[in-house]
């Protein structure tokens, strides 16, 4: 019989009186140091992220781009790590790495406004170095996210003021236009006038 059948055969850990009976003390051990190594994995992955974090505050961004790389594989699903990693990257001007972990961040958290933001950012920069027939789909591609950006959160200000310079900048062609602009200037300046007027 395989391992699982021995399970019906163990005897309650606590007794009617409450005392613990033979053999519970080894799966309490076994519950306990399971529970230690998933708290010191957790303590790593922190560690990784706010090492990265310091190496990316102090500008050394190829050693961020290290320590957040080897936090990823400890962590895949850490869209965190993976916004930060865009950043390094774009910093290090490696457009198509930071596309990548920036769209894994998306993909990570489809909801959050700023991983939108910075994936329009990567978008955009990859556009300013493109030839002219892709730099229209990747400025295409830009707007989206920042729209998609100011849509999940309508007070990250940071998102709507990179879709107004977009608008107000970009040609129609690739879904720019000033006439876009006033309406989200108009509403910046609502929720905080300083905004708005530097918006303008």
């Amino acid at each position: 019989m395989g391992w699982t059948s021995s399970l019906w055969r163990q005897k309650p850990a606590i007794s009617r009186d409450g005392r613990m009976v033979r053999g519970s003390k080894s799966w309490l051990a076994v519950v306990i140091a399971a529970s230690t190594v998933v708290a010191a994995t957790n303590l790593k992955q922190e560690a990784g992220l706010e090492a990265g974090r310091h190496a990316y505050e102090t500008s050394d961004y190829a050693k961020a781009v290290q320590v957040l790389q080897a936090a990823a594989a400890q962590d895949p699903k850490n869209g965190d790590v993976q916004l930060l990693l865009a950043k390094s990257y774009l910093e290090l001007q490696e457009r198509d790495a930071a596309i990548k972990s920036a769209e894994k961040a998306v993909a990570i958290d489809p909801q959050n406004s700023i991983y939108h933001e910075w994936l329009g950012r990567a978008y955009g920069d990859k556009a300013d170095h493109a030839s002219w027939f892709s730099a229209i789909s990747l400025a295409k591609k830009t707007r989206k996210e920042f729209e998609t950006a100011v849509q999940l959160d309508e007070k990250n200000f940071s998102a709507r003021q990179v879709l107004i310079e977009f608008d107000c900048s970009a040609p129609g062609l690739v879904g720019g236009g000033e006439e876009k602009a006033r309406p989200q200037i108009k509403q910046l300046a609502e929720m905080d006038a300083a905004e708005g007027h530097y918006a303008e």
